[in-house]
């Protein structure tokens, strides 16, 4: 039954967003939880399928039409969305999400709170909560959760202005297994500096069909500096000192 399995996978919704290891207190939390008062027994379901198909047919989708006017013909995703509601009843569901924070901490807020976002949390929690649907796609077609690919942006350096929260943008993609590919004219090396590679390109012609050609006009990998290696040297006077 179509209400049955839309229950099934918002119930499941929340395991799909769990987040991977190398994220600090996120680790193995899940970005998104969804509750509600889930139907226990089917024939709790049945009675409330009872009820939407009652209105439905007697064309009373739950509020009066205009005088002289007929009901809007109801389609299926209608009639399982209206399902769903009647099988959780009138408290509906409480959706909650983690607040992206560069200090990575477990602060939940109510998923309308997304609206109100900077642009850096808007895109971290963009970005989990695309993997998510991704996720729930290949479990659904059989197939295991590869990452989420290539997914290519416009220009977010407009929107995110923290480089504490670009870099939690960056981090969160990576261990989500998404390749980030984004274009913009920006020249701020701060934040190009949470970037592994830098394709710098500028118009060359115009072909005869209208089309634009670009011309690279160079390539940068940036690498971080690590400690290759870490001695430690007892001094005579006891102290420890790192050298080499």
């Amino acid at each position: 039954m179509p209400v049955e399995q839309a229950i099934r996978q918002l119930r499941r919704l929340p395991a799909y967003t769990t987040l991977p290891s190398g994220l600090g207190g996120w680790e193995g939390e899940a970005f998104l939880e969804v509750s509600a008062r889930w139907p226990d027994r089917s024939d709790t379901l049945d009675e409330a399928l009872a009820r939407v198909i009652d209105q439905v047919v007697q064309h009373q989708p739950g509020q009066p039409d205009r005088p002289g006017r007929k009901p809007a013909p109801i389609g299926g995703l209608d009639l399982v969305r209206r399902g769903v509601r009647a099988a959780v009843g009138h408290r509906g569901f409480r959706v909650t999400i983690l607040q992206p924070d560069s200090t990575v901490r477990l602060d939940r807020v109510p998923v309308s709170t997304l609206a109100k976002f900077s642009g850096g949390q808007g895109y971290t929690a963009a970005i989990i909560l695309y993997c998510a649907l991704v996720r729930a796609r290949a479990y659904r077609d059989g197939h295991d959760f590869a990452g989420g690919g290539p997914l290519l942006l416009d220009n977010p350096f407009g929107s995110v202005t923290n480089p504490a929260m670009l870099d939690m943008f960056a981090a969160v993609a990576r261990k989500l297994s998404v390749q980030l590919i984004l274009f913009s004219g920006i020249k701020d090396d701060d934040a190009l500096a949470t970037l592994g590679h830098i394709i710098r390109v500028s118009p060359d012609y115009l072909d005869a069909d209208g089309n634009t050609h670009l011309r690279v006009e160079g390539v940068t990998t940036i690498t971080h500096p690590t400690i290759a290696r870490l001695r430690w040297q007892r001094q005579p006077d006891g102290d420890q000192e790192p050298t080499g």
